[in-house]
This record gives C-alpha cells, structure tokens and sequence, in this order.
C-alpha cells in the first residue's frame, strides 16, 4: 500500500486559494492537495472562478486528491457557531449543505472527479442519525451523474467519534460511492476523552491498536486526516507534538492494500498574519518522529 503524502488548505484558512499559496505547496514537494471548499479557497457561488482555481492547482503539477466539503458560510458565521451538515435534524442546515455539495460535486466532476469529504454532523444533540445523511447522498450523486469519484465521510469529535460508530456507518455504505475518511486527530480525541473518565481496568486501547481500528473500518478508508492533540482539545498539531502512537498506527496502515490519501491537515497558530509560505515552513519543522521520516520518503521537504 502507499500512503500519499497530501497537504490540506485547511493550514491556510486565512489566505485566499492564489498563486502563492500553490506556489508554497509546490515548492515543498507535496504532488497531491486536498482542497478545503471553504469560500475563502473555491467559493462557489461563482463556479467559473471556483473552476479556474482548480484549474490552476493542476497546471502546477499538484494533483488534486481530495475536496472537503464546506460545513460554513464564512469564517464570521463559523466563529459564531453557524455550521451545517446533511444529517443535522435542522431543515435549513440541510438544505444549506445539500446546496454547497451539490455545487461541489458538479465542479468536481469537471476536473477528473476528485474524492469529496464531508461530515454526517458535528452536534451530536443536532444530528438526525444515518438514514438522513444517507438518503441526501443518495440523492446528490443520482442528481451528479458527470461525478465519478467517492463520498468519504469523516468523524467528527462529535459524532461518528467512536470505532463503533464508524462500524455502523460502514455497513450502509453505498461501496461503489461512499467510504470513510479517518481523522487520526478526532479518534485519538474521542479514546483519550473515554481515557479519562474510564476505571483503569478499561482504559481503551491507543489508536493503533485493533480495537480502536477494527478491520471493518480500515477497509473502507480511501483518505486520512493527519494531525495530532493532547487528547483534550482538538488542536491540529504537527504529528509528535501530541499523544498519538504514530509509529505502530503507520505500521498498520502501511500494510492496507490501497493507496491512501495521508493528508495533513493542520492548523496556523498565527491565524494569517505571515504569508503561505512562510506559514508551510514553520508549521513543518515542527513535524517529528515517524511521520517526520515518511514525508521526507516521500519527497516532502521539511
């Protein structure tokens, strides 16, 4: 199997998708982007431009290896709690992702279909359960016939945060149209949380341990999320500066037989103060330990 190493825009969240940041991505070695479908990096309202902007992604000799699908309007509405996803048991949150993913599965189809990322949720206590999520889907790829690439949903801190509950998920997948997305970040997070209030005869297995990926799960990734945390917050960090097990975890996904996307996707400290290229260097000297060694394997200049 081959891990392909992939850089999400997720780390610049604060610049626009333009020539620099390209040119950043590029000048590091990363082959493969995953783009963050946020208004800030392929607005699309405005699908001409949005297709421009993929367009020149390509023309650098990036491939594009995934979209994730946008969950907010800008960055004032996220900062405020307005998010939306396709299982939220709001209507109007629904129909507010049903729009953004349908656009973004229309523009993707126009540039080689492209995996696209989404979230079922991201409030447990405001999501609807499966069979919505699953029958919005269902509905947007019958409607997108000119897409050709997959589905991935992703666990979120909140919900699908459970081994178990990726289990469940996978089971009802379409496996012709929708597989998984693995936050290593958001899974470490949840097994750290029941850690934590668990009696030490159940504290749950590190997340490269079988019961954490059981094998039900791992065949039906297509994509990874890269990043670590100290097991309370959702930090983003560069891989080593948190509690993650990463060498016997890459062991295991290693030995998958597929490629996957082993995209990371972290977070700037800063919040946009310094360009893009000076945001990349930073945020990857701090990477260490084993994932350190599989970039630089990979041709990414740290």
């Amino acid at each position: 199997m081959a891990l392909i190493a992939t850089l999400s825009t997720h780390l610049f969240a604060y610049h626009p998708l333009d020539r620099a940041m390209i040119g950043a991505v590029a000048s590091r070695g990363f082959g493969a982007i995953e783009i963050f479908a946020v208004p800030q990096h392929l607005g699309l309202l405005d699908l001409d431009a949005a297709l421009h902007r993929l367009q020149s992604v390509l023309e650098a000799g990036i491939a594009i290896r995934a979209l994730h699908a946008p969950f907010y309007a800008s960055l004032e509405g996220l900062r405020a709690g307005k998010i939306f996803a396709l299982g939220d048991r709001s209507p109007s949150s629904r129909r507010q992702a049903r729009a953004a993913l349908s656009h973004l599965l229309a523009l993707a189809g126009e540039v080689g279909s492209p995996d696209i990322v989404l979230h079922l949720g991201h409030r447990a206590a405001e999501c609807d359960g499966d069979q919505v999520f699953l029958s919005e889907t269902a509905e947007l790829l019958r409607q997108t016939p000119t897409f050709e690439g997959h589905l991935l949903v992703e666990n979120t801190p909140q919900v699908l945060s459970a081994a178990d509950d990726l289990t469940r998920i996978s089971a009802q997948l379409d496996r012709r149209r929708i597989d998984l997305c693995l936050d290593l970040g958001h899974i470490f997070l949840h097994l750290s949380r029941q850690a934590a209030t668990a009696p030490a005869t159940e504290i749950p297995q590190c997340v490269a341990s079988p019961e954490a990926l059981p094998d039900a799960v791992l065949e039906r990734i297509r994509h990874l999320h890269v990043h670590d945390n100290g097991g309370e917050r959702d930090d983003h960090l560069p891989p080593g500066e948190g509690g993650i097990a990463w060498l016997p975890l890459l062991a295991r996904l290693e030995a998958l037989p597929r490629e996957i996307g082993f995209s990371l996707e972290l977070r700037d400290p800063e919040s946009g103060v310094e360009p893009p290229d000076v945001v990349l260097a930073k945020i990857l000297r701090r990477i260490n330990g084993p994932v350190r060694d599989l970039l630089r394997s990979k041709g990414v200049r740290l």
